[in-house]
């Protein structure tokens, strides 16, 4: 079962950060279409009464998509890690920060080449709290399911 765990959160992590450098890859006119059309079909249901300037609901939506983007990456990068047979186990909560952190920053050197784009060191930021808060939901799932399996093998014996 640890085998197939590590090859499902490897296969996420590649294919997570295989869209997010692809996104990065984007000059400016076609991510801000993405992101317009994805605007279009939320702010009704997010803003019924428009009641947010579509410039700022803009802005918000890309940079909920980057914490998103990024917590899905943590959350991969987390059940990648723990899926390992580490004999350090303190050494998993810094890797999987660290690793979302340089993902990120390369995140944000691809956008230096890309038409229109640039890098943002708030950007790295923001996904690294976005990482951070995937590593946490992952933790907190896993205590519940070990818990629940724990509790479980007590109640069959």
């Amino acid at each position: 079962m640890k085998r197939a765990h590590t090859v499902i959160f490897g296969f996420l992590t590649l294919l997570l950060i295989c869209f997010i450098w692809g996104q990065s890859m984007l000059p400016k006119s076609l991510s801000a279409g993405e992101s317009s059309y994805l605007m279009r079909i939320l702010k009704p249901l997010l803003d019924p009464n428009a009641r947010i300037d579509d410039a700022v609901f803009h802005h918000w939506l890309r940079k909920a998509a980057h914490f998103s983007e990024y917590a899905a990456l943590g959350f991969c990068v987390s059940g990648f890690l723990w899926s390992l047979q580490w004999k350090k186990r303190i050494s998993r909560v810094p890797t999987a920060i660290l690793a979302p952190f340089l993902i990120a920053s390369i995140d944000e050197c691809i956008q230096l080449f890309s038409a229109g784009r640039g890098a943002q060191i708030r950007d790295v930021l923001l996904d690294t709290f976005g990482a951070l808060f995937g590593l946490t939901v992952y933790l907190i799932l896993r205590q519940i399911i070990n818990a629940w399996k724990e509790k479980n093998s007590r109640g069959s014996v």
